[in-house]
């Protein structure tokens, strides 16, 4: 008589240290894949900063790239969806490989000179693990130079955050409507921004900020605002 037991075997003992294997890392290879979305970020930050003068290392605290990852989720989609990509094309190919070699070999096919060797299998996929890190790695540069480029062209030309800025010592940068000034970021402890007018890049300390407005008013100003101020105009009080 079968039993619940027969009807559910146990796992192998390779497929319970493949499980085991897979939980003890788990932990090492999440906190090595947001190590190196950091080190994404911190260069994305590298470069965006130097078309405008200046070296964030500089100016920076360690804590202000924990959160590098979050500051631009398009930088880590641009950076992130092609390396799964060239990753995942490059295993199919082997995959491919693989598959054809086993067909030749079972229809007594002898081996081709454009195959690789079965002597020299083991060999060329060793490198094969270095040449993909080689181009993941050409496409995490080639990618944050073009796309930083961009940002930063766009920050030239006035396409970002437009901010008006007052200090403590009653000091403002404020631009004009057409030669506005332009939000490049922020650390822990600077604020960065770029005038338009005279091509100039200013940093100054947050301690002596007292307030940042952004020239661009909310979204919906022309949609709801209209809305929100009837509401607000039906609900207040009459005045006697």
């Amino acid at each position: 008589m079968a039993t619940e037991r027969d009807a559910n075997p146990a796992p192998s003992s390779g497929d319970v240290e493949f499980s085991w294997a897979w939980a003890e890392h788990l932990g090492s290879a999440l906190t090595l894949g947001y190590l190196a979305l950091i080190a994404v970020g911190m260069f994305h930050n590298v470069v965006r900063f130097w078309r405008f003068g200046i070296n964030v290392l500089e100016f920076a605290e360690p804590s202000d790239f924990l959160l590098a990852p979050l500051g631009d989720p398009l930088v880590m989609v641009a950076t992130l969806v092609p390396i799964v990509v060239i990753y995942w094309y490059l295993k199919a190919g082997e995959r491919v490989g693989d598959r054809l070699r086993a067909k030749r070999r079972a229809a007594g096919k002898p081996e081709a000179w454009w195959e690789t060797k079965e002597t020299d299998i083991a060999r060329v996929r060793a490198k094969m693990q270095w040449i993909r890190w080689l181009i993941i790695l050409l496409w995490v540069v080639a990618s944050g130079l073009w796309y930083e480029r961009q940002a930063a062209d766009r920050i030239m030309l006035g396409h970002g955050t437009r901010v008006a800025v007052e200090t403590t010592a009653a000091l403002k940068e404020e631009g004009t409507v057409t030669r506005p000034v332009m939000l490049i970021g922020t650390t822990s402890r600077y604020l960065f921004l770029f005038r338009t007018d005279d091509w100039r890049t200013v940093i100054l300390p947050t301690e002596n900020v007292l307030r940042i407005v952004p020239v661009d008013q909310a979204r919906g100003v022309k949609t709801i605002r209209p809305k929100l101020i009837r509401a607000m105009d039906s609900t207040a009080s009459p005045t006697t």
